[in-house]
């Protein structure tokens, strides 16, 4: 297979690999032979978990004047051994870049169930946006990713305050959510959610909101396309872990208010019921 590759290099191949889109473009500086890592961590749809997969072959499809090369590699499941992911890379040598010109499955564009719930008719906007990202039109993903903002952002800070409340919020800071709901520009509410975001919602620190009012106030009419795809790829990393997470710590504060009240409901009961004689 190969020497191993740097731990920085690897990184960036792992990055290439798993995140990045059909012909979008990764500028490298290693001159070395393009090696892939040995081990990636994915979905596997056989197990229904989040697996091992195993480089189990690799190959170089072409090569010219050694300018350019187009390798393809192959991972496996290393519980259930089944086929998952091929990849076809081209390096090309005199730019300095490496671009992934195949994947098999494709990128999936299926919205998941949270998003749906929230997104409403403006579904299809984000399934679009996906589908411009697949194909690194990173203009269309932009266009698509901001009229959902533009018609969802009330939503989004509806259920942001819902979670506020429960965290015990002051009045006040639940007042500046409701002022950001009646105002026109999207960026504005942004501005406020990022103001306001709790630390359960800021992993290591790191403030979605933020990230939402910032791209939001980047003028993407100026950047070119893969410019507008780094803008995009924050956008929906950002909004997936604001809607996907808000829910689950909505479900989780549902259940556990269920369980308290079962047991207060039960401690009364005893309470209330008389000594026996």
């Amino acid at each position: 297979m190969g020497c191993k590759p740097m731990a920085d290099e690897q990184d960036k191949v792992v990055q290439l690999l798993t995140e990045y889109p059909l012909y979008r473009k990764m500028r490298f500086t290693d001159a070395a032979p393009l090696n892939f890592p040995e081990q990636l961590h994915l979905w596997c749809p056989k197990c229904s978990a989040d697996r091992t997969l195993d480089l189990s072959d690799e190959a170089l499809i072409e090569g010219y004047a050694h300018n350019w090369q187009v390798k393809a590699v192959s991972y496996t499941c290393h519980t259930c051994g089944t086929l998952l992911r091929i990849y076809v890379i081209l390096r090309d040598h005199k730019d300095m870049l490496l671009t992934k010109i195949g994947q098999c499955p494709p990128w999936s564009i299926e919205v998941d169930e949270p998003l749906v719930t929230l997104f409403g008719e403006d579904s299809i906007y984000y399934k679009q946006a996906i589908v411009c990202m697949s194909q690194s039109y990173g203009l269309g993903a932009c266009a698509y990713l901001r009229r959902i903002l533009e018609n969802r952002m009330n939503d989004i800070l509806q259920r942001l305050r819902t979670l506020l409340e429960t965290e015990g919020a002051d009045t006040d800071t639940l007042k500046r959510v409701d002022d950001a709901m009646s105002s026109n520009r999207a960026v504005d509410k942004a501005q406020i959610a990022a103001d306001v975001c709790p630390p359960s919602l800021r992993p290591g620190g790191f403030n979605p909101f933020s990230v939402l009012h910032d791209e939001l106030s980047t003028g993407v009419h100026s950047l070119d396309e893969e410019e507008c795809l780094e803008v995009a790829s924050k956008i929906r990393a950002a909004l997936e872990y604001v809607v996907k997470r808000m829910e689950e710590q909505q479900q989780e504060s549902g259940s556990y208010i269920t369980v308290i009240k079962e047991i207060q409901s039960k401690r009364s009961n005893r309470t209330a019921s008389p000594s026996p004689e």
